[in-house]
């Protein structure tokens, strides 16, 4: 059948309105970006991996979206602070850091670990803090283990930009130890090639320290906040939480529910 010239004007307009109800959002959507470096597996690039989607569980349903984006640590830190982000992922409970606000509800439990030669002499044993006195240690720039996990420790410690940067001074001599994780350094050594268990000796030197959701200090983050603890609450006690560190393989003792305290 043809169609009158107002037909077809009338058909267009349709079309036009039926594109735009297809490409725009829901109303009442709200966006919420959150960064993090690049952890494979935690925290991926293409927005999959255990953190991410802890966060998005926590969220689905409020009519909050999260939009996640990877970036080097340091820079990841800046982004919210300066509430160029809305969030970021892994951060430590630390009250004097200007600029974020923390729920009660931690994301996970990891252990810092020490990465160091087996053939080295200079790791005193058992690793603790206190006993990397005087050493030369590297980890992540913006990691600041020196203001956290060896506050208080007389060392020296050079920042990487890389991980494998960090394995790589450690199997050179140039520095005695490396902190970071261990899933990620094993990782990083693979990639390059280095077996650790014939290389490497990796020790946890500073178990139980819970990381954490961090959100940009603005008039929402209270929202934000407020959310994700009753959500989390849910998740952890319907057995979600579990699923998702199961699917990640994950265990789900590095989660850590009955470590669960509000915060000061």
């Amino acid at each position: 059948m043809l169609l009158s010239p107002q037909g077809h004007a009338m058909k267009t307009r349709m079309f036009a309105l039926l594109l735009t109800l297809a490409l725009t959002p829901l109303a009442g959507a709200q966006t919420l970006t959150v960064v993090s470096d690049n952890w494979e597996g935690y925290t991926n690039k293409d927005g999959s991996g255990l953190y991410w989607e802890i966060v998005q569980a926590a969220f689905d349903g409020t009519g909050i979206e999260p939009e996640f984006t990877t970036m080097p640590w340091k820079r990841a830190e800046a982004t919210v602070r300066n509430g160029d982000a809305d969030a970021i992922v892994g951060v430590y409970y630390e009250p004097d850091v200007a600029g974020y606000r923390y729920p009660n509800w931690h994301i996970s439990i990891e252990d810092p670990v020490v990465l160091y030669a087996k053939s080295s002499t200079s790791i005193p044993t058992p690793v603790a803090p206190q006993s990397l006195m005087g050493l030369k240690l590297a980890w992540i720039r913006g990691y600041g283990f020196n203001d956290t996990v060896l506050s208080g420790v007389d060392m020296k410690f050079q920042e990487v930009t890389q991980l494998g940067q960090g394995v790589q001074l450690v199997n050179s001599g140039r520095v005695d130890a490396l902190l970071d994780y261990e899933v990620s350094i094993k990782q990083e050594a693979q990639k390059l090639g280095l077996p650790v268990s014939g290389t490497f000796q990796i020790v946890p030197v500073a178990p139980g320290n819970k990381l954490y959701i961090a959100f940009h200090n603005r008039p929402d983050a209270d929202n934000w906040v407020e959310l994700f603890d009753q959500r989390m609450h849910a998740l952890s006690s319907n057995g979600k939480i579990a699923e998702i560190y199961k699917k990640w393989q994950v265990p789900e003792t590095k989660f850590g529910a009955e470590y669960y305290a509000p915060l000061p």
